[in-house]
């Protein structure tokens, strides 16, 4: 099962892919979701957890959450 961390999982996007997450359960975790509001500390447990990050938030977010991706090598896909 592949852990999936969602950023911008309040948004339009973000909520289509939790659906589809949902519905490839047997193949698909999501394990951590960010919204608007959130800190380094929660970007790093964010990180830590999730397998893979996928990002429909903000181009505002997305220098630190490719900072902290990087930081604990986590395969991207940013759809920002």
């Amino acid at each position: 099962m592949i852990k999936i961390g969602i950023c911008g999982a309040g948004g339009r996007m973000g909520r289509a892919i939790l659906e589809s997450i949902k519905e490839k359960s047997d193949k698909f975790e999501c394990v951590a979701k960010l919204t608007r509001e959130h800190t380094e500390s929660d970007l790093a447990e964010f990180c830590q957890k999730s397998e893979v990050i996928i990002d429909f938030s903000s181009p505002d977010s997305l220098k630190n959450l490719t900072k902290f991706a990087s930081e604990f090598k986590k395969p991207l896909l940013v759809g920002t």
